[in-house]
């Protein structure tokens, strides 16, 4: 029998909450479809192993090369006993290339970004090593799930051999634990936009928002909510007499159910073009689609059809939003009794875990026997 493990290697499990609860609601996927697939987390996190999920606890390291040292030889050592391990992609590194050169088991990668962006953005030095281990170690590398068709096209470019196997598979939801709450119809009134996120990032396109909003000058109240770990002192938040900024910080259960309820639009992604992309499959908009909140983003998401009518798509650039241009989109919407279930059953069919991870598992399959 074939022994498939899934790994993450997540040093915070706190500060990378949103990362922690999608491998979760992986692991519930793999349970209700059957599939043999064993969870695996790396953390520096003092947490105790369960029936779903194996925990390793990894020691806090002071500097970037012992970290990159430790979770490579790390893994390698403590799934020497399968026959694949289904990884988020390492950091190209010397260290990656030495762990994993005598591997006892077929790796598949898993790339959620263009390679050597983040880096480039914020560690110059692991970018520049990166560049150059990067040939070595996709040599490595037996196969490869990537988020996006453009992740799939750079991860080539990178040096990833064509002969390989390689699938585009988007992010999903697990349905049965995100509940339908709906939306409230829109008055022409207020209008309540909610931000869910477990960190603030450049490419959220907050500050984007958030500039739009000083130059609003309609009648309508606008209220931007910011639900996670974001600072209150990160934002301006007298922006102007019709519009204001609440912050509610983590919700999670049942308080993150009644805010969402009161809302009448989610706001996804709106600034990817800081990191050079066109495309994602983000997992707040997943959630928006399951709780049956029509949501605003600016980008391509391979499951949201250009058409969708409960999406509004906005340019991915630094341009000011407009914000009557997102009202009229609730506007057109606002009668439509149908469309959170339209929407739930929309992401059934194309977002649930059950088919992503049944996708997994298929490909370690094929790399595992080679058909």
């Amino acid at each position: 029998m074939c022994k498939i493990a899934y790994l993450n290697i997540i040093s915070n499990l706190k500060t990378l909450s949103g990362v922690h609860t999608k491998v979760l609601n992986q692991q519930k996927a793999c349970g209700k479809a059957n599939l043999p697939i064993d969870f695996h987390i790396f953390t520096e996190s003092d947490i105790a192993s369960n029936d779903s999920i194996t925990y390793h606890t990894l020691p806090h390291q002071t500097s970037t090369a012992k970290k990159l040292n430790l979770e490579a030889r790390s893994t390698v050592d403590r799934l020497a006993e399968y026959d694949v391990v289904i990884s988020r992609a390492y950091v190209f590194s010397p260290f990656f290339i030495a762990a994993f050169f005598n591997r006892p088991f077929k790796l598949i990668s898993e790339f959620h970004t263009l390679n050597f962006t983040l880096f480039k953005l914020r560690e110059k030095k692991v970018y520049y090593m990166e560049r150059l281990c990067a040939r070595p170690s996709l040599a490595l590398t037996d196969g490869a799930i990537c988020l996006t068709n453009e992740i799939a096209q750079d991860t080539l470019q990178a040096g990833f051999s064509a002969k390989r196997e390689m699938r585009t598979i988007t992010n999903g939801v697990e349905l049965n634990a995100i509940p339908m709450t709906g939306c409230r119809p829109f008055d022409g009134n207020e209008v309540n936009i909610a931000f869910v996120g477990s960190m603030d990032t450049a490419w959220h396109g907050l500050s984007r928002m958030i500039e739009s909003l000083h130059a609003y000058k309609g009648n309508t109240h606008v209220n931007l909510h910011l639900i996670g770990s974001i600072s209150p002192s990160s934002y301006d938040c007298e922006v102007g007499n019709n519009v204001s900024i609440e912050y509610h910080g983590v919700q999670t259960g049942a308080a993150l159910d009644e805010t969402m309820s009161h809302m009448h639009v989610g706001m996804g992604t709106l600034a990817l073009y800081r990191k050079g992309m066109d495309e994602a499959c983000t997992l707040k908009v997943r959630e928006y689609m399951a709780r049956g909140l029509p949501f605003i983003y600016a980008y391509d998401d391979p499951d949201v059809p250009e058409d969708f009518p409960y999406a509004l798509k906005l340019p991915n650039d630094g341009s000011l939003i407009s914000i009557p241009k997102i009202l009229d989109f609730l506007n057109r919407i606002r009668l439509d009794k149908e469309a959170s279930a339209v929407m739930r059953e929309h992401c059934k069919q194309y977002m649930a875990w059950e088919n992503k991870m049944s996708q997994y598992h298929q490909l370690a399959m094929k790399v595992a026997t080679g058909r």
